[in-house]
């Protein structure tokens, strides 16, 4: 996992740079593809951190599954959400890409709440 993040992370900073180095007003369909690329890379990034998020927090914490997956949904909400209005808080710009990629990771927790709370309800009940 942790050479998945470094991947992931280098690549998408290597798109970032590619996409400040561009310019901003070539007027050109080259920019779409460094934002495709940058924001598929960087959703990576940000994916393979949440689950290892989930992994050391079942283990440093003694947390279950469920138990985990909500905790790293509800960071997700509140780091994803805010990261996206401090990087812009639009899909336009050099921070497009990123910004988009902060709040679909704030929607995707916010999405995980409701599976999570359940799994977790349906985990205690069973035990």
């Amino acid at each position: 996992m942790r050479k998945l993040i470094i991947f992931a992370g280098t690549a998408a900073l290597f798109s970032a740079l590619i996409d400040v180095i561009h310019g901003q007003h070539n007027g050109d369909v080259h920019r779409t593809y460094i934002h495709v690329a940058e924001l598929v890379l960087f959703l990576l990034f940000l994916t393979a951190l949440a689950l290892q998020g989930r992994r050391q927090a079942m283990s440093r914490f003694d947390l279950g599954g469920w138990a985990a997956s909500l905790c790293i949904s509800l960071a997700s909400i509140v780091l994803g959400f805010a990261l996206f209005g401090l990087s812009g808080g639009s899909a336009h710009g050099d921070g497009g890409a990123i910004s988009v990629a902060f709040g679909i990771f704030g929607i995707l927790g916010i999405a995980g709440v409701p599976i999570s709370l359940v799994g977790w309800l349906i985990a205690r009940f069973n035990r």
